[in-house]
């Protein structure tokens, strides 16, 4: 039996594709794990499918469904006339909002949008211009 030439390489294609394809199981065990762990999410008022916990990234966890999320950050930064401020925002998108305390405790509330990455810059409700960063 002799195989013409020009079907060889479609024929090793076919044995590659076979070869790949036999060995699913560990993928299929590995999400079976990840369901198992329910445990995740311990905030009653937010379903299994709208929140996500991840330590290991600035945001720490996020709410809203796919493609939606909002993101929590604790930040820090200064006031248009160079005073320290601090706080914590949430984003959605490039836009979001947040409260932040000068060095005297004053709380000011800002609406804020990304300038850069890890970068904010908003205004309060006076109109005061502030340039904020991730912590």
């Amino acid at each position: 039996m002799t195989i013409d030439i020009n079907v060889k390489p479609y024929l090793f294609a076919l044995i590659l594709l076979q070869l790949s394809c036999q060995n699913t199981s560990d993928y299929n065990e590995d999400f079976d794990t990840i369901i198992e762990n329910e445990s995740l999410y311990e905030d009653e008022d937010l379903s299994e499918s709208d929140y996500h916990t991840n330590s290991n990234f600035k945001y720490e966890y996020r709410t809203g469904e796919s493609g939606n999320y909002n993101y929590n950050y604790d930040v820090d930064g200064y006031d248009g006339e160079g005073g320290y401020v601090h706080g914590n925002i949430d984003m959605q998108g490039k836009y979001g909002d947040g409260y932040i305390y000068d060095d005297e405790g004053n709380e000011k509330h800002l609406d804020l949008e990304w300038s850069g990455y890890g970068t904010l810059e908003g205004y309060d409700e006076d109109g005061e211009y502030y340039e904020l960063e991730i912590d």
